[in-house]
């Protein structure tokens, strides 16, 4: 869910895994009735056609949404769709040095307005874990064996004290 710093709007984030306009971002507001309703404010992002879209995150806090096209990268876009520029995409990254696809994101804070954005290499025998540079909100680093079709939670004291991001955006 985003919520715009300006407003008292919540939006809520979709995907669809296979379509060429892969993100639905709907305006959710209470009826009156005691219901919640909603209405799409935007369908936006770009999708490679390879794979599907696996993983989207929402870095409420500087207001972007990052979602990973298993064969292409990782797109960034304005959480808020009446931010300006709301209709283009800012940045795309994590295009090379990846082995397999791109599976997971998420967001890891180091402080106020610093962290990483932490994406995952998911290959048959193994996973690599990618760290971009970005400024966010705390998240997990939760990862699926892909052989074994388990899940890993990491704690993410034990991978910061065992280095640097080297893979920095």
């Amino acid at each position: 869910m985003v919520t715009p710093p300006v407003a008292p709007t919540h939006y809520f984030v979709g995907h669809e895994k296979q379509s060429p306009t892969v993100i639905r971002h709907p305006r959710v507001a209470a009826s009156g009735s005691g219901s919640v309703g909603g209405t799409v404010e935007r369908r936006f992002g770009d999708f490679s056609g390879i794979g599907e879209i696996e993983a989207v995150t929402v870095d409420d806090e500087l207001g972007f949404i990052y979602y990973a096209d298993e064969a292409a990268g990782i797109h960034q876009w304005h959480a808020d769709p009446d931010a300006p520029g709301a209709e283009r995409e800012l940045a795309p990254f994590a295009t090379n040095g990846y082995k397999q696809d791109r599976e997971g994101l998420a967001i890891y804070s180091t402080g106020a307005g610093t962290g990483f954005i932490v994406s995952v290499d998911q290959l048959p025998d193994d996973s690599i874990v990618h760290l971009y540079k970005r400024e966010g909100e705390p998240g997990r680093l939760i990862m699926m064996n892909s052989r074994a079709k388990n899940f890993l939670i990491a704690d993410w004291r034990g991978i910061e004290s065992a280095g640097t991001a080297s893979n920095t955006k």
